[in-house]
Formats: C-alpha cells, sequence, structure tokens
C-alpha cells in the first residue's frame, strides 16, 4: 500500500495541502491540512480503507450535508466529505486548544463551577442538534473539544452517516462500534433498533459524572462488562464519589443516568435549563443551598450530638471556605477528634485520644506538616460498637476538592482495650498518609483499596531504593516481607514482578498470585496488573493501554507518567514518550539515579528523527552521568545521526579509557555508532569505525577476547564489514555452544543469504519458523525478516517485522540494522516505522 499521506493528497489535488498528521487510531486517521484557496487550516478525517470499501459512498455524502447544515456555537461544523483513491474523508475546521480527554488525563476531576461551564455548552449543541432531528449517537470526553473557556462538540453526525451507509444499525461486522461501551445508554449497549437522542442524554451523564469524579462510573472493567452494567448494574451515587457536589447537580446527573430511556430528562433542553439554573451570573460555583430546608435541617441536627461533632462542623465549614478559592497544601493535615457513635457517653474522652494518637504518628513520618488550620488534607474519624468491641474508622478527605481520598478501617478493640484499635489505625493512617505523600517514589496520588500499615510501607519504601538502584534481588526480598508484615498489601506484589523483570518463572509466578488476588486490587493495581501481563507477553500495545488507564487514575503521580512514558516508547508513541518525559525532572524523587530515563528520552527523538533535541537531551544526561558509559553510548548516536563524525571519533576515543560494566563495553559504543554512521548516510566513517573496533577486540588479552560477549562482537563487526568468510565460523562454533539460541541461528542465515547460498539462508528461516517455545518474544522472526530482505523479499520482510512487533519486538530496533537498507524506501516499511502519536 502507498503511504497513506501521500496517498491522501493525490485524493485531495491541489484544493488542500497535507501540513501533519494530528493523531490517529480508532476509526480515523486525522490530519491537518491547508485549504489552499482561503489559506486556512483544517482537519481531515480519513477513514479506514476496508471501511471505506463496504459503504455507500453517496449515502455517507448526503448524510454528511445533512449534518453540515448544523450552524452553532458549540458544534465543530461538518465542511465537505469526499471519496477518492479509496479513501473516504470528511473535513472541518481546525479548532486550537485539547480535547476534554486530554483534560482529565492531565488533570482528574474537574473544578464544579469548570465542569457545570463545559456541560452547559455541550447541552447546548444538543439541544440545538436534536431539535433539528440529528442525534450525535458518541458523545464522550474525546469528541468534546476545549477552546479558551469554551467547548465545542466533534464529529456530530458522522455515526449516523456511516450506518446510513452500510444500512445497519451497528457495524461490528466490520470492526466498527457506533459508541463507545463507557458511554453508552442501555438500549444502545442493547442493540435496541428505538433508540433515539435520549441516548445521548445518558452519555451526557456519564461525561459529567467522569468531569465530577475523575472517572466513568463504570470503569476498571472490558468492553463487555461495562455494556452489561449500563443495562443492568446500579450507578454509584456521585456524592459518594466527591461530596462537595451540589446536590441539585447530583440529582440531574443521576437524572441522565436512569436505565430507562423514559425515565431520564425527555430533551436536551430540560438538561439545559436546569444546567442553567445551577450557575451563578459570574460562572461561579453553582449554590449549594439548593436542597429544601426540611432535609437540611434533617441533616444538621445529628452532627451536632456531641462536643467533639463541634469539631467536625467546624471542619466541614473549613472546607467549604477552603474550596470558594483559598490555595492550600495538599501535605498540610489536621486531624478531627474521632465522634462518639456508641451512644455511651462515658467513652467520649476516646475519640480526642484517637486523634492525639494519629497525630503523634503522622508526625513521625514526616512527609507531612500537622496543622490546626489551612489544611488541604483532613483525616475524619469516628468509633462505634460492633458487638462486645469498638470499631474505629476515619476517612482521609482532599479539604479543595472535599473528595475522600482513602478509607481506613474498621480496625477492632475490646471495648475495654480501645487503645488496641486506635494503635492498629494509626498505623494504617501512617502508612496510607505516607503512601500518598512521599515524594521520593513517585507515588502522588496513587490510592489503594486498603491503606497499608506503616511498618510495611517502610519495607516497601527500602525495596524501592534498592529497586532504583538496580538491585532487583535486594528489591524483591524487602517486597516480600512487606508483604509479610500486612497481607492486605498488594502493591509490593506488583512490584516485585517487576524486579523479576526477565526472569519468566519468577515473573509469572508473582502475576499469579496477584491475579488470584484481583478482587481486591483498586482500579490502579488492576491496571497495573494489565500493563505488567501484557508486557510479560511482548503485548507492547496492551501494556501501553494499560499504563493510560494507570496515568488516568493518578494522573499526579510520576510513577504512573514514568510507566506510561516507557511503555509509549516501547509502543511507538514516541511524541508521547517525550512529552511526558521532558515534563519530568529526571534529578529529583523517584527519578534519581535512573538513568534509563535519558534512555527512553534518547530513543524517542532518535526515531522521531529529532536528533538534535536527542543529543541535547544526552548532553543533560551526561552532566548527570559523567562517569556511566551508557550515556557515552546515548551521545555518540545522537552525534552520528547527525553526521558529526569528528564528534563521534572523539567521544569513541574517550570511551576506550573507561571499563566495561553493567551498562556495556566500549565495543557497544563503537558498534553503535558505526551502525548509525551508515545508517544516516556515511557509510565510510562507519567502516572505518568498525575497523577501529574490530582492532580494539584484537588487542584484548586472550581470556577476554576468548568471552561469549566478546566473540559475539568480533562475529558482528566482520559482518558489518562485509568479511562474510571470516564471520561465518565465529557464529557457527556460537550456534554450535547453544543450539537453542535463535540469535545465533540467524546470524547464520543473513551470512548465508549475504554470501548468496539461498538454499541455505531459506533452510535457517524455516528452522526458525519452528521455534515457538516461549519467552522468545520475536527474536526468531526479526532474524527472518532480516534474511528476506537480504534476499529481496520485501513484501515479506515487512510483513515478518510486523508479526515481530505482535510478537513482542520493540518497534524502530531496526532502524540503524544494515540489513534492512534495501527495504527502507519500501513504503509500507516507512508506514511501519512512522511514529503512532
Amino acid at each position: 500500500m502507498a503511504d497513506l499521506q501521500v496517498q491522501l493528497q493525490r485524493a485531495l489535488g491541489g484544493v488542500y495541502r497535507i501540513e501533519r498528521e494530528l493523531s490517529g487510531g480508532g476509526m480515523s486517521r486525522v490530519f491537518v491540512a491547508t485549504e489552499v484557496a482561503l489559506d486556512r487550516q483544517i482537519v481531515v478525517k480519513v477513514l479506514p480503507p476496508d471501511l471505506a470499501a463496504g459503504l455507500n459512498v453517496e449515502r455517507f455524502r448526503r448524510e454528511i450535508q445533512r449534518t453540515a447544515k448544523l450552524q452553532h456555537p458549540h458544534i465543530v461544523p461538518l465542511l465537505s466529505a469526499g471519496a477518492s483513491e479509496g479513501l473516504l474523508y470528511y473535513t472541518m475546521p481546525l479548532i486550537e486548544g485539547e480535547s476534554l480527554r486530554a483534560k482529565l488525563v492531565r488533570q482528574g476531576e474537574l473544578p464544579i463551577p469548570e465542569a457545570v461551564r463545559i456541560l452547559l455548552d455541550v447541552a447546548d449543541a444538543l439541544a440545538y442538534a436534536h431539535e433539528h432531528g440529528l442525534v450525535h449517537r458518541d458523545i464522550k470526553p474525546d469528541n468534546v473539544l476545549i477552546s479558551g473557556k469554551h467547548s465545542v462538540v466533534t464529529d456530530f453526525g458522522v455515526s449516523k452517516a456511516l450506518s446510513t451507509a452500510t444500512g445497519k444499525a451497528t457495524l461490528t461486522s466490520i470492526g466498527v462500534a457506533l459508541g463507545t461501551p463507557a458511554y453508552m445508554a442501555p438500549e444502545q449497549a442493547a442493540a435496541d433498533p428505538s433508540t433515539d437522542h435520549r441516548a445521548d442524554i445518558y452519555a451526557l451523564g456519564i461525561v459529567a459524572y467522569e468531569v465530577l469524579t475523575g472517572h466513568p462510573p463504570f470503569d476498571g472493567l472490558s468492553a463487555q462488562q461495562v455494556l452489561a452494567a449500563h443495562v443492568t448494574e446500579p450507578v454509584t451515587p456521585v456524592k459518594r464519589h466527591r461530596a462537595t457536589v451540589p446536590p441539585a447537580l447530583e440529582t440531574l446527573v443521576m437524572h441522565c443516568l436512569e436505565k430507562h430511556a423514559a425515565d431520564r430528562p425527555q430533551t436536551a433542553g430540560e438538561v439545559l435549563r436546569a444546567l442553567e439554573a445551577m450557575a451563578t451570573p459570574s460562572g461561579g460555583t453553582p449554590p449549594t443551598a439548593a436542597v429544601p430546608a426540611t432535609l437540611r435541617t434533617r441533616r444538621r441536627w445529628p452532627v451536632m450530638a456531641t462536643g467533639s461533632a463541634l469539631l467536625v462542623l467546624a471542619g466541614i465549614a473549613a472546607l467549604q471556605l477552603q474550596h470558594r478559592g483559598a490555595s492550600v497544601d495538599a501535605k498540610r493535615v489536621s486531624v478531627s477528634a474521632f465522634i462518639n457513635k456508641t451512644g455511651d457517653a462515658t467513652l467520649d474522652p476516646v475519640g480526642p485520644m484517637a486523634s492525639d494518637l494519629i497525630t503523634r504518628g503522622l508526625s513521625e513520618t514526616g512527609v507531612v506538616e500537622i496543622v490546626g488550620a489551612g489544611a488541604g488534607t483532613v483525616i475524619a474519624g469516628s468509633f462505634y460498637r460492633q458487638g462486645d468491641s469498638l470499631a474505629f474508622t476515619a476517612d482521609v478527605t482532599d479539604a479543595s476538592a472535599g473528595k475522600v481520598l482513602a478509607k481506613i478501617g474498621p480496625e477492632t478493640a475490646p471495648r475495654d482495650a480501645p487503645l488496641r484499635g486506635i494503635e492498629k489505625l494509626q498505623a494504617r493512617a501512617m502508612g496510607g498518609i505516607a503512601m500518598m505523600f512521599d515524594q521520593s517514589y513517585g507515588l502522588q496520588g496513587i490510592i489503594l483499596r486498603v491503606a497499608p500499615r506503616y511498618d510495611a510501607y517502610r519495607e516497601f519504601a527500602t525495596g524501592e531504593e534498592a529497586f532504583y538502584r538496580n538491585e532487583p534481588d535486594s528489591a524483591v526480598a524487602h517486597y516480600r516481607r512487606a508483604t509479610l508484615f500486612d497481607s492486605s498489601f498488594v502493591y509490593p506484589l506488583l512490584r516485585m514482578a517487576d524486579a523479576y523483570y526477565q526472569r519468566y518463572v519468577q515473573w509469572d509466578s508473582v502475576l499469579a498470585v496477584v491475579s488470584s488476588r484481583r478482587e481486591t486490587l483498586s482500579p490502579f493495581e488492576s491496571a497495573y496488573l494489565q500493563s505488567a501481563a501484557a508486557l510479560r507477553h511482548g503485548d507492547f500495545a496492551s501494556s501501553y493501554t494499560a499504563s493510560r488507564e494507570m496515568a488516568r487514575i493518578a494522573p499526579k503521580a510520576d510513577y504512573a507518567k514514568y510507566g506510561l512514558a516507557n511503555s509509549a516508547d516501547y509502543a511507538g508513541h514516541w511524541r508521547e514518550a517525550v512529552a511526558i518525559l521532558e515534563h519530568l525532572n529526571p534529578e529529583s524523587g523517584m527519578l534519581r539515579g535512573r538513568i534509563f530515563y535519558y534512555d527512553y528520552l534518547t530513543t524517542s527523538l532518535h526515531l522521531m528523527g529529532e536528533h538534535q533535541r536527542e543529543l541535547a537531551a544526552a548532553e543533560r544526561g551526561h552532566q548527570q552521568y559523567a562517569d556511566r558509559l551508557y550515556i557515552r553510548l546515548l551521545e555518540v548516536r545522537a552525534l552520528a545521526a547527525l553526521g558529526r563524525t569528528g564528534d563521534v571519533d572523539t567521544r569513541v576515543s574517550e570511551t576506550l579509557s573507561m571499563p566495561s560494566s553493567p551498562d556495556g563495553s566500549p565495543a557497544d559504543v563503537i558498534s553503535m555508532a558505526a551502525a548509525e554512521l551508515r545508517a544516516h548516510g556515511n557509510a565510510a566513517a562507519g567502516r572505518a569505525l568498525n575497523d577501529r573496533l574490530l582492532a580494539w577486540l584484537a588487542a584484548r588479552p586472550p581470556a577476554d577476547a576468548a568471552t561469549e560477549p566478546m566473540r559475539v562482537w568480533r562475529g558482528r563487526g566482520l559482518y558489518f564489514a562485509g568479511r562474510w568468510e571470516e564471520a561465518r565460523p565465529v557464529f557457527d562454533s556460537l550456534a554450535a555452544e547453544h543450539p537453542d539460541s535463535v540469535v545465533y541461528v540467524g546470524w547464520r542465515g543473513r551470512i548465508a543469504a549475504r554470501r548468496g547460498d539461498r538454499a541455505e539462508a531459506e533452510r535457517l528461516a524455516r528452522q526458525l519458523a519452528l521455534q515457538t517455545r516461549p519467552n522468545l518474544f520475536g527474536k526468531q522472526t526479526y532474524a527472518r525478516a532480516a534474511i528476506s530482505a537480504i534476499l529481496g523479499d520485501t513484501a515479506q520482510a515487512v510483513q515478518l517485522l510486523q508479526d515481530a512487533i505482535a510478537q513482542g519486538v520493540q518497534i524502530g530496533v531496526w532502524e540503524s540494522d544494515m540489513d534492512f537498507e534495501s527495504v527502507r524506501d519500501y513504503p509500507p516499511f516507512r508506514e511501519l516505522i512512522k511514529p503512532r502519536g
């Protein structure tokens, strides 16, 4: 297939000039183009060719034209639709800003005034469209764009155009679903043919739920489970997640989420008027006094039952004042006296005692400041009878948002020994607060289902220190002890899986243990498990998707951001990886000593072709890790790509005096430089540097030269130099010593192909194809791709590379592999290495 961008430019002719790809995935590829006659930028959305082939183009164009008649300030108009060169596309204006999805990923739940303003704009757009007989069918944060203080809805009418053009209510038979599971109304999920505009009202309710709580109501489930939940499961009230949402707003949201369409607001206009009634003229916080006076009175009087409850009432008032504009530091914590709910006044002194002990415990953690007023985080608790015992519980609340961050307890103790229960609750309060606010490990905002005991957290923290010192065995030992101290603390097991990376038996064992406890995991831990399991099987695309979910759930956690950047790098989303990494500080918190930060950053920039930025990043790494050989390798790669051969020689000379280490050896640096010089058009300089590698290897002491790594470097150096007959016995002997190694069989196949022995090359390729044992992660398929490329079987080589990616080979690793030089100008190969986003 021709490159899609080139193909699209041909289809558009001289009317539009394609500038760049904006995004991809889902139902369309998105490009920014300039409309030549008017010199204005527009967006072109291209449907997949296999989908376009199944559509009635004229029906599709007619529906798009019908939708294009919508003229409303909160609807992105469709400008045109066309079909040419086998492509089906439509155009719309370019909106400067970001999607609501991107905003939620970055920020989480939104301030209530901002949420109301966005919902007002979307409801206004829906009311107008519904009045004109048009239903969106796919309202979700991805289709709401934020530009300044205004929101606009995009892709209006596209779902209807697709269904009309195929004559079907759904397109699942050809791989496209009309609607997104997380936002589908029950009748839409059940494929009810009578589905109408009220499905948009349900979807708006889901969007409202998400902007107010930070997540949709049915989260962490498979697509099929989400669809079933829409039909059968009740929605947890908004106030359970965020107590400060005004009752009138919560009532409206839950009304939109009624299972039966007849029980919802019947028009978007009703929703719009309700939202307008809540908004103040200045666009401020919706009034909280919209609750009937009798209900407010009923809620107030029980709180005043005991003296200690007055402190809680004062705390609530403080929270409301803070929410109305005061800026507070989340690490400033206050602890209210615990409320006595036993009905026994003789136990009143237990409340202040609990508060005092927890306050003292939190001070010992050293991660928060205990204050009496102006707190950003409030801990409020209570105790009650449980048979002959007392049970103690506490809520940790974000004061500025009114959101409960964690629930601690219940912890029980005999009635005559309440201190035992308080001490157990204290241990979990300390562990929970440390988990939330200790910035050393990038865990800010990660919420676990059960707060860990503090002794277990400290053991876990010691494991983190060892992990980031690159001492995996020590880290595993500490993680294991953390789970022994507190069996409910599952998170160390997930980190243990990371420490067991590439030790597959242990890795599988830990993942199996965590999977068996799936019902105890928080949403963040569930996403972590999905990411680790996908990575274990070389499924970088699924690992990336799960990592995005981790970052969405805990947008403030540096660990989640770094993990997403790592997954994005491996899955080919290099721009996203760079954007994340450049906003992290590699010299603080969990990234201190994390040299691979610069590996992910420079590799992503390298594969994007941004070599000047790549060099600047490598030089920053050199300032931080001047004595690390691996950083020299990253610098040399960038310099070679920029063609700065003199600087490459200088860096290589410096490297030769450095000892080998776990980072690698000077041979790694020289070989990398030679390959990169050749890949970027400096073949002569590459050959000269490769000759220098062979000379350096020849000068090694005999015992050193006889080691397997040095023999591999010699064989590769001879191969790079075109000395196939000399390279052949090196890899023949290595393959004889390691008959199960697909890598050495692959090198033998490459050499046979280079020597012109096609029969032998194809025999070895077949031998590789028979290798199906676990944990190869596509290495055998990658070697077959290289053999095919050398033999001139271009299409087969690219297909095998695609297969290798699916099996676990990182996208882009072949960028400097000389054996793929013959296919570099082949359009499907260029498409394969193009950044995904």
